[in-house]
């Protein structure tokens, strides 16, 4: 069997500061990593995976960032060449995926 057991398993929450941003403006985020058993803060990880995608799916940011006792947080630069319109965030981290999958809850 790979991967991590099923009750190894996190939940990851990522809440930004606010939902619309410009371009030229840092995205700031609060990150919670939540025991899915017991709902309390897991400090099983230390590290969050952040990709911000595209519309097409193209990865426009990449970056990892330091969970201490399931809380992080952090910013994305929101360069002035991105192009208008939404953007999809997505986070990760070694315990927040299935046992057999790679698709994060």
């Amino acid at each position: 069997m790979t991967g991590l057991a099923q009750e190894d398993n996190d939940l990851l929450y990522i809440f930004p500061s606010k939902e619309v941003y410009e371009a030229g403006e840092d995205l700031w985020f609060k990150a919670y990593l939540m025991d899915r058993q017991t709902l309390v803060l897991s400090d099983r990880n230390q590290t969050l995976y952040l990709l911000l995608r595209s519309k097409t799916g193209d990865v426009v940011w990449s970056e990892k960032y330091l969970l201490k006792g399931g809380r992080g947080d952090g910013h994305v630069y929101i360069g002035e060449n991105w192009q208008l319109g939404e953007y999809l965030m997505e986070g990760y981290t070694r315990s927040s995926f299935t046992t057999d999958s790679t698709i994060a809850f």
